[in-house]
C-alpha cells in the first residue's frame, strides 16, 4: 500500500489545519538545517545561547516545537475528517 499526501484544499474549514501543518514542517526543516550547520562549523552554537540555555538546545527547540506543531494539527484535522 503506497503512502500519499493528501493535501487537497477542498474547503475553508481545513485552510487553517493546513497552515499549521506546513508551518509546523517549515520550522522543523530550519531547525535542523541550523544544527547540521552549526555541527559542520559553519557558524557556533553561542551565538544561540540565552541564560543558562545552551546555544543548541534553543535551535533544538524550534526543531522540535515543529514537529509538535505538525503532529497535533495532524491529530485535530484527523479527528475533524472523522466527525463529517
Amino acid at each position: 500500500m503506497p503512502l500519499t499526501l493528501n493535501f487537497n484544499m477542498q474547503t475553508s474549514k481545513t485552510t487553517p489545519y493546513k497552515l499549521a501543518i506546513l508551518i509546523g514542517y517549515a520550522l522543523t526543516l530550519i531547525g535542523c538545517l541550523m544544527l547540521l550547520l552549526g555541527l559542520i562549523g559553519a557558524y557556533d552554537f553561542e551565538i544561540f545561547s540565552f541564560g543558562i540555555s545552551s546555544g543548541i538546545r534553543i535551535i533544538a527547540s524550534i526543531a522540535i516545537s515543529g514537529c509538535l506543531i505538525s503532529a497535533a494539527t495532524h491529530f485535530f484535522f484527523d479527528l475533524q475528517e472523522q466527525q463529517t
